[in-house]
């Protein structure tokens, strides 16, 4: 028989799916005999809305992240959207189902907390037998990513660990991984070199400027501050924000 692992995750180009992607590239190397799959659940699920429904969730995170903070990290509203969350549970379900049944995975992975919540919900109406894996890809966890029906919790960090605990998942359910990175980041280059090869100041620190793969946050305002300190030196990744790497050119020629 065929040793498979689905993993889900949602918004395409996220690091939700790159975190599934480099666990699958490291699987690759250390089982070759495993296949998986990965999958961006919410487009499989509704595929006429679920690009309109990611975009919009990236633009609300990109306008008003504190109206996104509020809303996804709140006991209030995780309370209260309990039951319209279990409603979304039950009408993605069938179709997920389905995709378990045809593709018959030995575990399922989720890189996001919104398809573990739909396959935790299965195995607690004893659908779901297979073991369910949640690997947190962010350095702090919310409300919606605590399930007792998860087998196991791949934490990035020893805080994320006693976060669970205090959360009430049990210490032997919990292993700390980091967040994952493709394996191809193993291979490193001495700092001095890398310096040179950007055209860095071999001498200066560099802080490295990250709003993950949407360039969200005020980056164009912390690197002014950093680089008008005399001793440091930024690189600054932008992700997919294309706005963002435009103005802060633009800065920079200027």
């Amino acid at each position: 028989m065929s040793k498979r692992i689905l993993f889900l995750y949602i918004s395409p180009s996220s690091g939700h799916q790159h975190a599934a992607e480099a666990i699958q590239e490291a699987l690759r190397l250390i089982a070759p005999d495993w296949e998986s799959q990965g999958l961006d659940s919410f487009t499989y699920v509704y595929p006429t809305i679920g690009k309109w429904i990611a975009k919009t969730y990236l633009e609300v995170l990109r306008r008003t992240p504190m109206l996104w903070d509020f809303l996804y990290d709140n006991p209030d509203i995780v309370s209260a959207t309990r039951e319209v969350r279990e409603l979304l549970n039950i009408v993605s379900s069938p179709k997920l189902n389905r995709l378990v049944k045809r593709y018959n995975p030995q575990a399922i992975v989720c890189t996001q907390a919104v398809p573990c919540s739909v396959f935790a919900a299965e195995k607690r109406r004893g659908k779901l037998k297979v073991p369910l894996i949640a690997v947190i890809t962010d350095f702090a966890i919310h409300s919606y990513w605590i399930y007792p029906e998860v087998d196991l919790y791949c934490a990035p960090s020893e805080e994320v660990r006693r976060t669970l605990i205090k959360q009430g998942i049990p210490h032997h359910k919990i292993v700390v991984t980091g967040i994952p990175i493709s394996p191809r980041y193993m291979q490193t280059t001495p700092r001095p070199l890398a310096k040179q090869r950007l055209g860095f100041d071999r001498q200066k620190p560099a802080v490295l400027v990250m709003g993950g793969s949407q360039g969200l946050g005020p980056l164009d305002l912390l690197v002014q501050k950093l680089t008008s300190i005399s001793y440091l030196q930024c690189i600054v990744t932008t992700g997919l924000n294309r706005e963002l790497f435009r103005m802060l050119q633009k800065k920079i020629s200027n």
